[in-house]
Order: C-alpha cells, then sequence, then structure tokens
C-alpha cells in the first residue's frame, strides 16, 4: 500500500459523523462569503500547521490536564496530611497515658465541647479569609495576603 500524492486542484471527499462540524464548516463558509470547500481547505491547514497556541481545544485539553494534576496534587496532599495526624495522635497518645478520670462523663463532654468550639473557630477563620480574599479580588486589590493578616490569629 503506496502513500498517495495529492495533486493541487485534486478533489478530496469527506462524511461528517458529526453534524456540528458540517454546521460549522457552512457557517464559517457564510462568514467569509467563500465556498464550503474554501473554508475546509483553511480548516484543514490550520489543523495541519498545528497552531496550538490558538487552538481551544488544546487550551482546554491543557486545562483538564491542570485540573487533572491538581487532583493528584490535592490527594497526595490530603494522604500526607491523614498519616500527619495519625502520628500526631500516636504521639500523643504515648506521651499522655489514659486515666481512670478521663472516662468521667462531664470531662468527655467539657472536651467535647471544646473540641467543637475549635472546630467552628478554625472554619470561622478559614471562612473569613476566604471572604476577605475573594472581597480583593473583586475590588482589584493584590490577592497575596499581607503579613499582618496572615499572623492575625497568633496574635489574638
Amino acid at each position: 500500500m503506496g502513500r498517495r500524492e495529492v495533486a493541487v486542484g485534486q478533489r478530496v471527499q469527506v462524511y461528517f459523523e458529526d453534524a456540528r462540524i458540517a454546521k460549522a464548516l457552512a457557517e464559517e463558509a457564510a462568514a467569509s462569503g467563500g465556498s464550503v470547500s474554501r473554508a475546509a481547505e483553511r480548516a484543514i491547514a490550520r489543523g495541519l500547521a498545528r497552531r496550538l497556541a490558538g487552538d481551544p481545544e488544546d487550551r482546554l485539553l491543557a486545562v483538564e490536564r491542570a485540573v487533572r494534576d491538581h487532583g493528584r496534587a490535592m490527594a497526595r496532599d490530603m494522604t500526607f496530611m491523614q498519616e500527619l495526624m495519625a502520628q500526631f495522635a500516636r504521639e500523643l497518645f504515648t506521651v499522655l497515658p489514659e486515666r481512670p478520670a478521663d472516662r468521667d462523663p462531664l470531662l468527655q463532654a467539657a472536651v467535647e465541647v471544646r473540641v467543637r468550639r475549635f472546630i467552628d473557630d478554625t472554619i470561622a477563620r478559614i471562612a473569613g479569609a476566604s471572604l476577605r480574599e475573594h472581597r480583593a479580588e473583586a475590588e482589584g486589590e493584590a490577592g497575596a495576603p499581607s503579613e499582618a493578616r496572615s499572623f492575625q490569629a497568633a496574635d489574638a
């Protein structure tokens, strides 16, 4: 099976399985005021020229890859955080062995209240920081956090 050479002005027939391609080609021909054949020729030339920077499908592919890479990085980071928390718990339970007083229902309830308050305060700080960053972006300010804000929790 040898390679077929296509001569200038040779007729090539193309069958579209996707009607959207045929419609887009007809719209491009109408917009340029030329024939569908010329619009197809230009589209093929663009595809063969491999102008990747201007091709919206390639930008979409780049975004898809970036999102996939971000997801992998987040999964890796969450695995790290889980291991870090498990190691912290091991160290804490090694240093602070359980005492009979730890089973006291009143002490357990007080600890539960403190833990919930700690979680609520953390969520409020995260939500507040997110809200401040969103407002700063909307107002056109720099998105980088200032030293004062980043150390606000430590000063309080």
